[in-house]
């Protein structure tokens, strides 16, 4: 039997948050192309964007110092936010408009999965774990990891083509509830219980 190794929560997720939350966190009040990061970006990425193009980096750990420092470096610092540790993360997929990741590895990344769940497109590298959840052009964006143009060509395909996007958006929301508590327990519950030896 083949059985999902990884179960995701969505469950906090079906609330939804209006986009005021994300003012409150100076996000803007135009809506405009927010990109969520699902990991650290591409260091040289952000400058090849339109201006329009932000980038959200909740949460904190050892290279948020550095972070900061970087996006001062690139001249970017006023088109990036730290908003620190995140307690609320469906508040951040509800004012982003897509999520990013430049992981080097992954495992089944969480960050994607919901992002997927919550109708963001996602724009990743090409890593395992990534290419496990996405395929390219049909459920996602990928471009070979490290690569900053190919990073910023697909963050502006993914801008410039909002039909092809919705389309694709829509089939990485069902491709992700597979993954689905309510989805998996059961078939898990099922190989545990067939492998318990009938009771005597």
């Amino acid at each position: 039997m083949k059985l999902a190794g990884i179960i995701a929560e969505y469950d906090p997720f079906h609330n939804g948050h209006a986009w005021q939350l994300a003012q409150a966190r100076a996000l803007g009040a135009e809506r405009v192309a927010v990109a969520m990061s699902c990991g650290l970006t591409q260091r040289g990425a952000l400058p090849l964007l339109p201006e329009r193009v932000k980038l959200a980096l909740p949460g904190q750990g050892a290279l948020w110092e550095s972070c900061q420092t970087l996006a001062d470096t690139l001249g970017v610092a006023s088109r990036v936010f730290f908003p620190g540790q995140a307690e609320d993360m469906p508040v951040w997929y509800a004012a982003a408009d897509a999520a990013v990741s430049a992981s080097r590895s992954e495992g089944l990344p969480f960050n994607i999965m919901e992002a997927m769940y919550c109708h963001l497109p996602v724009v990743a590298s090409s890593v395992k774990g990534h290419t496990d959840l996405l395929r390219d052009g049909e459920t996602g964006l990928l471009y070979p990891y490290g690569d900053e143009a190919a990073f910023a060509a697909q963050v502006r395909r993914m801008l410039d083509a909002p039909t092809e996007t919705a389309a694709r958006v829509e089939r990485a929301r069902q491709a992700v509830e597979q993954y689905a508590l309510a989805a998996v327990l059961p078939q898990v519950m099922a190989a545990y219980l067939s492998a318990v030896p009938p009771a005597q």
